[in-house]
């Protein structure tokens, strides 16, 4: 089964230790993404793939209390860090998830999983019908699948530093020397880009927090969808984090 692997540190520049405050029902945001990872996926090998900064320290020790598999690397050479932890355990793929992300949406994730495994594409997630793989976007609702082969080519290629701190937008963006996929956003999602259920600050973290509250930890996408649409209060706060931290 393809692993699991989770980008995740403690030094964000925006909103530094977000991963270990407290989320939901006594838990960390962390702990909240991997225990239901754990419990969705209990036949992939889900890794940490953190840094080697001391600040990380913290991360990497409740990673391991958690049951998870640990790898540390490089803090700036992101693509790096994702190879060496894939080529840790001889993957020859890996669905990769942010774990700023707490709604992410399992049924989905499971459907790129067995599609990097069994096709033959380099790439495979979602896109809105703009063209915008939703890695760009600040849904927060999906992962992404990628061959192993493709990321090592990527090092290969590219010296630039974006491309080592954004592990996979080398290969969407040159999809004539790779085999890209993007599969159809679900049709309630398809012209919803005002959607924002990724945290990079502190407003993210309070009204995510909120609202993951408010649906007793649920990831049903119509739940979430419903009780945001239900809130303005929640699309006035994520409108502006939008607007501020456009990508």
């Amino acid at each position: 089964m393809v692993p699991i692997i989770l980008q995740s540190r403690l030094g964000s520049t925006r909103l530094k230790h977000k991963m270990v405050l407290p989320f939901y029902s006594g838990d960390s945001l962390f702990a909240v993404i991997v225990k239901r990872l754990l419990t969705e996926f209990p036949n992939s090998e889900v890794i940490l793939a953190t840094t080697e900064n001391p600040d990380d320290d913290i991360l990497a020790e409740l990673g391991l209390d958690l049951g998870i598999t640990v790898f540390r690397g490089s803090e700036n050479n992101v693509l790096s860090r994702f190879i060496k932890a894939a080529d840790n355990i001889g993957a020859k793929a890996l669905v990769r998830i942010c774990a700023d992300n707490p709604f992410i949406l399992p049924e989905f994730v499971r459907v790129i999983q067995k599609g990097i495994e069994e096709g033959d594409t380099d790439y495979l997630s979602y896109s809105f019908p703009d063209n915008t793989p939703v890695i760009r976007s600040h849904v927060g609702l999906f992962g992404e699948a990628v061959k192993l082969s493709a990321l090592k080519k990527v090092s290969s290629l590219s010296d630039d530093s974006f491309y080592k701190e954004h592990v996979t937008n080398y290969i969407y963006e040159h999809s004539d020397q790779f085999k890209c996929k993007f599969l159809d956003l679900p049709e309630v999602l398809k012209s919803r880009q005002d959607i924002r259920l990724t945290i990079d600050t502190m407003v993210d973290f309070e009204t995510i927090k909120a609202l993951y509250s408010s649906v007793n930890g649920s990831v049903s996408m119509d739940e979430i969808v419903n009780s945001i649409d239900a809130n303005p209060g929640y699309k006035s706060q994520m409108a502006n984090q939008i607007r501020l931290n456009s990508k």
